[in-house]
């Protein structure tokens, strides 16, 4: 009792905080002029709210400005340039709040020419904070720096400019990457970018087809974009946005030096970061070749307090005659008085660096219990995961909502300064940089996070502290899929938590198992998600194999032969039944203590799914340079992290759970790993050497929710670069892995490479030991090898390897092979490859041909072969990608697969982008896959059409595709189909709908998989000259029925549902008003089957509004409810009358009456009573 207190005085004083902050500070915001049209969802207008009263100043009155600003004139500064005879506008708009840095840098054109002149151009949007900058142009990723560029100033208008030295001949791609710093040493630094190296004769041709329209530019002008990777650059200032439309053709937009591109309609949009305090924009204009100098004045401010908030008190009594059984539960009908009551605000206070964010709405309860339970998450998960379009589809005026408060519950406050914040409501955990103490959960409660200003000279925050404490309620899930070639997707579990998602798709090498890449997925734009039903559709299809052929190895275990793509979805849901009494709490701490030297920690104890869990681990880092540092790292695991972790081969239509599921498991994990520049340690030995060494252990029973629990791993070994010359190179390498579940798995290798590179030849040479072992063989051998490549240009080559066994133990089978290849650029269109090796582990042929038919068309053909004595496998690949022209683009690849490992069939792609207009474009991608695999015979088709058409009257986006997977144990169809569409007839008609539908069928057992129906479409009247009338509409077709293979699937529900609502005005004083809404649903407990239960509920409102005189209205309501299938009907009306105090308070009187009427249990009533409503509002 006395924590629920100690909240309610601690809102109380919030709200009296901030109510005394809104009296004594000023609301700022730039003016401009509202009628005009701006960019994407901005306001043009702003004001300024001065609240200090009467007497007292605003400002000091011992300067001009000070006493300007005391004659309390609203317009303050001027913020807007209005051009003579309409040829253009100009404003700014302050954003005290928003601070989004952006930096970045490009190229001319994102290629280079050997000792031909190129530049590089930076944009940032807080040129103010950035005192001088450097551009580091590397050979390798971050490795031989070939260029440094720097300068003391910044000038976004200029090209930096920079000649590469003929040392980049013979190579494919350059990196570079842009670092700048602030007066106190603080540095920011973009992403590594490449860099093509490309001859003259290419270049040529790629700047005549840019001129023509057939290429488009893939470096290009620095503007608005960004690429930052490291931010530290502390930024204490507010978002200045200027905008501009109605500049006729040919016009020139200048702030400064620099030119602010300017669109086809004569817009443009600048964006600015500047420091508290008076700033004059320097914006020029040129016309016909004369330039004009518009100054534009704006004054940031370095506080901003901002209030909305609402308190309502309803008190009553109620008399109700007849039968009370159904309402007698209810405080309101059981004869006395009643109070609810309802708080809810929302607050934004900026003071110098110090941001506090505060939003509560206790909801309306009973006045005495509208405090309680403020700590704890609300799981009403029918309100909690309503989208915005699920009140009406479109209201009509372009608005969209934004919310930067993320709560599950009554309460949400974040305080942020620097880099640190504290926040109560939802959050990611964050816990992130370690290999076993990862522990990165979306969960609500209570989070601190901690940085320090201060950084080490390689950009990491020298001191940081994580806390978090969270009553989570939900469970942790990861799910697995092998791409199908399509884009619907089944999560094992429903009623996800709305954001919980982390979605990335996963290319792992089929013959190594290691993952080769990680792409990660953004909401919204590569997929859409359904948090209730477990759904996610992807923008594009995910196809199952990526062929992949490239092997520069001199001594070779076998051909690769493709990738694998896996969907890896983590997130969090609601299970059924849980308890919400049990506490989740971490703690994760680091600390540079010297530049070299960093000690760090983790601690997380809970209960998932009513399973204690529990992490620790600590890590050490030791650091010479970014080169040389030592990083070592324990971790304990006590219990199993995570609720599930299952894999679907078939897009979620059924499941298979990976992992074990022990309550009683335990185990640690260890990690050792280190890296040295030789010249870091001592400066007489080889700047160019560099050894890398690791040591991993993780022991059966340790659980974090990215490694299976059930299997005990091990792997260590050292890897040692030595770049002697230009020419000479050496490598020395030793490997163990071993794995254990059941069964043992060893994979133990040692050996050293030589390469040396005349001036057209490339020797390699390799001696190797390897020792392998599994449940069928066990041996060891020694191998070696040579390989030689001769460059007859450096792009045309021929290449021959040997390798042999030298030495061979037990069940160890020979490797010995023969290897010739080669490849040529036979001029800038014909790419020819091949390559066979012969051996006694098998044999194997590679060839391919790759033709440019045009400046963007490129046709290609691989085959590749190998055989061994247990399996054979054969690939063939046909394929084309071709740009076309501004309007085309295709791709088009066959996969004729033969073997053991990968089964036998064909598997085709295919796919057609095709830009009709600027407004319309479509496109389409199919394969099919016929394999023999498993003692099954799989034929998989797949094919997906989409389209998108943007006008300024239509939009309309839609997808659609079919999958079928046919075998003898299935004979599985998909359907899907995605569509969006909105349509705007004019300023005051809009209609907008959506309509996704996905059908799957197994026709050898008849059944349904999964099926679902989401259809809706509204409109709404919004006018504008005559605005007295409005309407809004909507109608809702849903169904579902869930797969198989996710949980919660045994009940199927379907339902219709249509609302009209309608305001008139009948003149100054009188609006009435009324609302139409109809739903059928219905339901059935057995999964595709049973009887369907339905019921009929049918909703009539009408109100009038009255407003009586100056701050008196009177109000009256009637409205009907009717069930159909229970034969019940409710009906009642409300009077009341309300006056206005003033402009934040308004009480009002009122009468209820309310009869129910039900014909199947006579139980009848009517309830009648009296109200006082007491509302407030800032």
């Amino acid at each position: 009792m006395r924590e629920r207190t100690y909240f309610k005085h601690f809102f109380i004083l919030f709200l009296m905080v901030n109510l005394v902050a809104l009296s004594s500070e000023e609301v700022i915001f730039n003016q401009g002029d509202p009628s005009q049209e701006v960019g994407e969802k901005e306001l043009p207008y702003s004001i300024r709210v001065v609240t200090n009263g009467e007497e007292k100043p605003i400002s000091a009155n011992d300067t001009t400005e000070g006493m300007n600003s005391n004659r309390r004139s609203d317009v303050i500064y001027k913020s807007r340039i209005q051009l003579e005879n309409n040829e253009g506008a100009i404003w700014s708009v302050i954003d005290p709040i928003e601070v989004s840095p952006k930096l970045d840098i490009t190229s001319e054109r994102g290629e280079v020419v050997p000792e031909q002149e190129t530049w590089f151009k930076i944009y940032s949007n807080y040129g103010e904070f950035i005192k001088r900058w450097e551009i580091t142009i590397y050979e390798d990723r971050e490795e031989n720096i070939l260029a440094t560029l720097k300068g003391n100033s910044i000038d976004f208008s200029k090209e930096i400019p920079w000649i590469p030295s003929r040392d980049i001949y013979g190579r494919e791609e350059i990196f570079y990457k842009l670092k700048v710093w602030d007066t106190e040493g603080n540095f920011d630094e973009t992403k590594l970018k490449p860099l093509k190296v490309v001859t003259r004769e290419r270049w040529e041709k790629n700047s005549a087809a840019e001129k023509r329209g057939e290429r488009a530019l893939s470096g290009g002008e620095a503007f608005g974009g960004s690429s930052l990777s490291i931010q530290n650059i502390p930024i204490d200032a507010s978002r200045v946005r200027v905008y501009g439309h109605g500049f006729p053709d040919k016009t020139k937009i200048l702030m400064g030096d620099r030119e602010i591109p300017i669109d086809s309609q004569g817009k443009f949009a600048l964006e600015e970061h500047f420091s508290p305090g008076p700033h004059i924009l320097d914006l020029k204009i040129v016309k016909d070749g004369e330039v004009f100098s518009y100054p534009l004045e704006i004054t940031v401010p370095d506080r901003y307090n901002f209030i909305v908030g609402i308190a309502d008190i309803k008190g009553g009594k109620n008399k109700v005659s007849g039968s009370d059984e159904i309402i007698s539960k209810d405080y309101h009908y059981d004869g006395s008085s009643y109070t609810d009551g309802r708080v809810a605000f929302y607050s934004k206070n900026k003071y110098k660096k110090y941001l506090l964010t505060a939003q509560m709405d206790t909801h309306e309860e009973e006045l005495k219990n509208i405090f309680n339970n403020m700590d704890e998450r609300e799981n009403t998960s029918v309100f909690r995961d309503m989208e915005r379009d699920m009140y009406y589809t479109t209201y009509g005026d372009e608005s969209t909502t934004y919310s930067d408060v993320n709560t599950q519950g009554k309460f949400y406050l974040k305080l942020s300064w620097d880099k640190n914040n504290l926040l109560w409501g939802n959050y990611n955990t964050g816990f992130t940089g370690t290999e076993f103490a990862n522990y990165n959960r979306s969960l609500y409660g209570a989070k601190v996070d901690l940085r320090s200003r201060k950084t080490t000279l390689f950009g990491e925050d020298r001191e940081q502290l994580k806390v978090f404490l969270s009553q989570p309620g939900t469970v942790f899930a990861h799910d697995s899929f092998l791409g199908t070639g399509g884009s619907l997707y089944y999560l094992k579990h429903t009623d996800m938590v709305t954001g919980s998602e982390k979605i990335w798709v996963e290319v792992k090498d089929k013959s190594t198992g290691l993952v080769t890449d990680n792409i990660y997925l953004t909401g919204g734009e590569d997929y859409e998600i359904d948090y209730f039903q477990g759904r996610v559709i992807l923008s594009r299809p995910l196809l199952q194999i990526l062929q992949d052929t490239d092997d520069t190895s001199v001594i070779k275990n076998g051909a690769l032969d493709g990738k694998e793509t896996y969907l890896r979805v983590d997130y969090e849901y609601y299970p059924v039944g849980i308890e919400d009494d049990d506490l989740s709490g971490g703690i994760r701490g680091g600390k540079w203590l010297t530049e070299g030297i960093y000690t760090g920690g983790t601690y997380v104890e809970g209960n998932d799914n009513d399973l204690d869990y529990t992490l620790k681990g600590a890590d050490v880092v030791l650091r010479k340079s970014k080169d040389t540092f030592l990083r070592a790292e324990i971790a304990e695991s006590q219990g199993r992290e995570g609720g599930s972790k299952f894999y679907s081969d078939d897009g979620g239509i059924s499941f298979k759970e990976v992992g074990s599921r022990e309550e009683e498991q335990d185990g640690r994990a260890y990690s050792l790993k280190g890296r040295a520049r030789l010249s870091d340690l001592d400066t007489n030995l080889s700047h160019n050497t560099i050894t890398e060494g690791w040591y991993r252990k993780k022991e059966r029973g340790f659980s974090i929710s990215s490694l299976e629990d059930n299997r005990e791993e091990t792997n260590y070994g050292v890897k040692t670069t030595y770049k002697y010359s230009k020419k000479l190179k050496l490598n020395f390498y030793y490997d163990r892995a071993e794995s254990r579940d059941d069964e043992k798995e060893l994979q133990e290798e040692v050996g050293a490479k030589l390469h040396y590179r005349f001036e057209k030849l490339l020797l390699s040479t390799e001696l190797k030991g390897s020792k392998e072992e599994d449940s069928e063989n066990k041996g060891e051998g020694v191998l070696s090898g040579i390989r030689g490549e001769y460059f007859f240009t450096p792009s045309t080559s021929v290449y021959s390897a040997l390798q042999g066994t030298l030495y061979k133990k037990e069940e160890y089978e020979a490797n010995d092979m023969v290897t010739l290849g080669g490849k040529s650029k036979l001029g800038d269109k014909l790419g020819l490859n091949l390559e066979s090796s012969w051996g006694s582990r098998g044999d194997s042929v590679l060839g391919g041909l790759d033709y440019a038919l045009g400046e963007n068309h490129d046709v290609y053909v691989n085959y590749l072969l190998s055989e061994d004595s247990s399996e054979r496998n054969k690939t063939l690949t046909f394929g084309q990608k071709a740009k076309l022209n501004k309007r085309y683009s295709i791709y088009q690849e066959n996969q004729f697969v033969q073997g053991d490992t990968n089964g036998n069939g064909l598997i085709q792609s295919y796919g057609l982008d095709f830009d009709a207009t600027e407004k319309l474009r479509t496109g389409i991608s199919y394969q099919q896959g016929d394999l023999d695999k498993d003692d099954d015979k799989i034929k998989r088709r797949s094919v997906s059409l989409y389209s998108s058409y943007d006008a300024r009257k239509v939009f309309l986006r839609n997808k659609i595709e079919y999958r079928r997977d046919k075998g003898s144990s299935e004979k599985k169809h998909q359907w899907l189909t995605a569509n969006r569409i909105k349509y705007v007839l004019d300023n005051e008609w809009t209609f907008k709908g959506k309509g996704n539908l996905s059908y799957t069928k197994d026709e050898k057992d008849h059944k349904e998989d999964a099926k679902f129906v989401e259809l809706s479409l509204g409109f709404a009247y919004r006018p504008i000259w005559n605005d007295r009338l409005n309407i809004l509409s909507k109608y809702t077709y849903l169904y579902d029925l869930p797969s198989e293979g996710q949980d919660d699937s045994g009940t199927d529900e379907k339902a219709h549902i249509f609302a009209i609502e309608e305001l008139y005005d009948i003149d100054a004083r009188w609006t009435i008003g009324s609302k139409v809404a109809l739903k059928k649903s219905m339901l059935r407990e057995g999964r595709d089957e049973g009887e369907w239960f339905s019921n009929t509920t049918e909703l009539y409102a009408v109100k009038a509004l009255y407003h009586l005189i100056q701050n008196w209205d009177i109000m009256g309501e009637y409205h009907w409810l009717i069930s159909r299938d229970a034969e019940d009907m409710s009906q009642g009306y409300l009077a009341s009358v309300q006056y206005h105090v003033n402009t934040n308070m308004k009480v009002g009187v009122g009468y209820n009456f309310t009869s129910f009427d039900d014909d199947l249990t006579h139980d009848d009533y009517d309830a009648e009573g009296w109200f006082i409503n007491l509302i407030g509002k800032l």
